[in-house]
């Protein structure tokens, strides 16, 4: 549909201003002739008395011709101090309105910008020398770095560091000094850290829960893996509901890994219960005991009211009824059975 609509608007110009092609090309040819053996002489009205041509021709002509000087001035680098003086003069002479003029310079300007900045940032870094560079060519503008891309890219400098970060995580693992490089990047360049933050957050939520996946995949919380996951839950501004969950799951692992080391909470030893010599206890708790006999009339419940207790060896029901003493491993045993 693009394509068919280019070519209907091209036959149609062709019908409502026929050849102005070739007299745009005369006049461009004319004007190039006139500003290099004229210079300071110049007259755009002399160069075109003995060409035939609308006025819509002459702005055509003249904004095609200064829009070349540009692109040929910036395919070689940096227009300097005597480029620019040079075309301020062109557009002077050719009449063009300011605000064409600072329209071309600023499109320019921003094409170069864009593809240096994409460069330089391929590396996630960029460097005094680099940013020394994007200075240049804010200065065409008469902008600093920061308002250059604030004005003109900020959507376009976040993207490029928002992709370096999935880039970046990608592997897996986030390197800090990777992420406090990016951070520094996007300060030169005018993006706040909270602007960087917000836009990389939605990645950095699915990056943790992948974090969080790998760390209880062993179902133990090293204090390296706990220390990064409360880097990332500081570092990016997850939502309440994301935080809570994290610090929850966070909290659980530590208690895992503190019961699988061993490292067990004991509880005093109530009044009247005797353990052996040196026997922890680490849980009390009042309970029902059900012992089921098979009889010839049916099966009958003898429900026992206890406690019951568990050391670092035994399991214990006691009560004034029953009284049962388990070992760990007998009951690892039937367990298993």
């Amino acid at each position: 549909m693009t394509k068919l609509k280019k070519l209907f608007q091209k036959a149609w110009t062709a019908v409502t201003n026929p050849g102005q092609d070739e007299r745009v090309s005369a006049i461009v040819a004319a004007i190039g002739n006139g500003l290099q053996t004229q210079r300071a002489a110049f007259d755009l009205e002399k160069i075109l008395e003995p060409i035939e041509c609308t006025n819509i021709d002459v702005q055509v002509a003249t904004k095609q011709y200064y829009d070349k000087l540009l692109q040929r001035y910036w395919s070689v680098g940096i227009p300097d101090a005597g480029k620019q003086k040079t075309l301020a003069f062109v557009g002077k002479k050719l009449d063009l309105k300011d605000t064409d003029v600072s329209k071309a310079n600023t499109e320019a300007a921003v094409i170069y910008f864009g593809a240096r900045l994409g460069e330089y940032l391929s590396d996630g870094v960029l460097s005094d020398d680099e940013l020394s560079v994007l200075k240049q060519i804010a200065a065409f503008l008469s902008l600093s770095v920061p308002d250059f891309v604030q004005k003109h890219l900020s959507s376009q400098g976040i993207g490029l560091l928002r992709g370096l970060f999935a880039d970046a995580i990608s592997s897996g693992v986030l390197e800090k000094p990777t992420w406090y490089n990016l951070l520094e990047s996007a300060q030169k360049l005018g993006i706040t850290i909270e602007q960087f933050q917000n836009a990389a957050t939605p990645l950095a939520v699915t990056f943790a829960e992948h974090i969080l996946a790998d760390t209880k995949s062993d179902g133990f919380l090293s204090g390296e893996e706990e220390e990064y996951l409360h880097w990332l839950m500081k570092t990016f501004h997850f939502a309440p509901s994301f935080q809570e969950y994290l610090t929850n799951e966070i909290a659980l692992l530590r208690e895992k890994t503190r019961i699988a080391n061993g490292n067990l909470d004991t509880v005093a030893i109530p009044a009247g219960v005797n353990l052996n010599a040196g026997e922890l206890l680490y849980f009390v708790r009042v309970c029902t005991l059900r012992i089921v006999k098979q009889l010839k009339t049916g099966n009958r419940n003898d429900d026992h009211e206890g406690r019951l207790f568990l050391t670092d060896n035994r399991l214990i029901f006691d009560s004034a009824t029953k009284t049962i003493r388990i070992p760990y491993l007998l009951v690892a045993t039937l367990v298993g059975r």
